[in-house]
């Protein structure tokens, strides 16, 4: 009989081809797949045979789409407009070192290395005075630059896939005159030092974290970065929270980069809490004569991107039919790498709902137990889907083999018992007069030989016995009657 498969819920995406002996075909459709749309599939489908009546089981399949390169890096900003202060020629000790300008960040949708990204200087920097960090896209320089100067870089940023894909944006730098500090200039300060912040490890790259800000002044000020090996300096006439702000102090994997002109704090790179989940960043802002300095935390709030594992990919597990309910016959275990995720193990399915009466299962610990009493002689292998998933919700699933072991929990019996038969006075020794049955519903030596005794000649007890532990018996009563054969000499009495 030819089974069919239909999806129980539909996906666009998907169908199925059921004309088979054994198997049914999944295939795609006409309609594209974009992993950056949906990344997994979860598909149910149902086999049902010709019978009358019908009888279907459904199966879920989990189908993860693999991502290709098709999608470019995308710049922020097409073209960035910057004004700096100008830059005094470097003394002789500062002479190798590089003073940051700018950083220009890019995102691609993509994953794995079709979305890791190296930025380059691609036109503007004929002279060689500018340099950008191939992993960041933060463009710095070891040279002066006087007031009036204006430079145009062309930065271009490509992936790692295969074939390569690319973009480019253009970085406006205008060099101006530094200003000098008012005489009686309000203290320079931060609003409510420290500043505190919180984002998800989801949150895509550009997403705004929050906005650092100091308290009301025309004063232009510059902020800049005092621990590790990078300094950098800005230039900004603040009105408000107008500010100039840069990030370091445990930024060192450049995470995290704040507006220029803006004091907002942004994603600059795909966060993974797994790997860090709080960043200590140090901001400090200068007028030229007076300093300020403040932390900003920022905890990284891990999100539910990883399936649950099971420990095993199948389980299997010999109970014998005997067990008494409520007894436990096998623990599934899972793991989760997301942080502090609770998992939930449900009994979803299995290929006859029979089994479905005869176990439960423990939906914190995972432990199998016997709901009812088991019998060999009913249904031998009972197999069960189970389903775990976390909170919130990503799920998984595993096969579930629970074989029942036979035991000697049947007596054997007669067919047809009592039995009656009859013989002829004259027949031969060891003629055949009657043959008794005798069946047992358990298999192996615990349904073997069995032993026949007589009692006496004309009433016999017959005694069927097999060779399980412990042994179970039956007896059946034999009646033989003892004909008068035509062939027996007369006697004279």
């Amino acid at each position: 009989m030819k089974p069919w498969g239909a999806l129980a819920q539909l996906s666009p995406s998907f169908a199925v081809q059921g004309n088979f002996e054994r198997c049914c075909l999944v295939t795609t459709t006409s309609r594209k797949l974009d992993r950056e749309q949906q990344d997994e599939h979860i598909l149910e489908i149902t086999v049902t045979d010709h019978g009358v009546p019908a009888k279907s089981t459904t199966v879920r399949v989990i189908v993860k789409v693999l991502d290709e390169n098709d999608n470019r890096p995308q710049f922020l900003e097409k073209i960035y407009k910057i004004k700096l202060p100008e830059r005094e020629k470097p003394e002789k000790e500062r002479a190798l070192k590089r003073d940051p300008v700018y950083r220009v960040i890019a995102s691609d949708r993509d994953e794995g290395a079709n979305s890791e990204i190296s930025y380059s200087i691609e036109e503007g920097d004929e002279h060689g005075k500018f340099f950008i960090e191939p992993k960041t896209g933060l463009v710095s320089s070891k040279k002066f630059s006087s007031a009036g100067e204006y430079d145009i870089l062309t930065i271009k940023a490509v992936d790692n896939g295969r074939p390569q894909k690319s973009s480019t944006c253009r970085l406006h730098i205008e060099w101006i005159p530094k200003p000098e500090v008012a005489a009686g200039a309000p203290p320079l300060a931060f609003e409510e030092p420290p500043f505190f912040f919180s984002v998800m490890e989801s949150d895509p790259v550009a997403h705004m974290v929050g906005v650092i800000t100091t308290e009301m002044s025309d004063t232009p000020v510059w902020f800049e970065i005092t621990e590790g090996d990078i300094e950098e300096v800005f230039y900004i006439v603040q009105m408000a929270c107008d500010l100039n702000c840069t990030a370091e102090g445990g930024n060192y994997d450049s995470r995290f980069d704040v507006g220029k002109a803006s004091g907002t704090l942004i994603v600059a790179r795909p966060l993974d809490a797994e790997q860090k989940s709080n960043y200590n960043l140090t901001v400090e802002a200068t007028d030229g004569t007076r300093f300020v300095s403040t932390q900003v935390l920022i905890r990284v709030i891990d999100t539910n991107n990883h399936r649950p594992r099971f420990s095993q990919s199948r389980y299997e597990v010999v109970v014998a039919e005997d067990t008494p309910p409520e007894t436990e016959v096998l623990r599934i275990g899972a793991t989760d790498e997301d942080e502090k995720n609770k998992l939930t193990f449900t009994l979803l399915s299995s290929t006859d709902p029979f089994s479905l009466k005869k176990f439960r299962l423990d939906p914190g610990t995972g432990a199998l137990y016997t709901a009812e009493r088991l019998d060999h002689e009913t249904m031998r292998r009972h197999t069960l889907t189970v389903r775990d998933q976390d909170i919130p919700v990503k799920r998984n699933l595993v096969r579930v083999i629970v074989d029942v072991e036979d035991t000697n929990d049947n007596a054997p019996w007669f067919v047809g018992s009592p039995y009656s038969g009859r013989v002829f006075e004259s027949a031969a020794l060891g003629s055949a007069v009657l043959q008794v049955t005798a069946l047992d519903k358990d298999k192996g030596q615990n349904a073997e030989e069995l032993d026949r005794s007589s009692k006496n000649q004309f009433e016999l007890a017959v005694k069927a016995s097999d060779k399980g532990t412990p042994s179970l018996t039956a007896t059946a009563t034999v009646h033989i009657a003892v004909t008068v054969s035509d062939n027996a000499n007369p006697q004279i009495h």
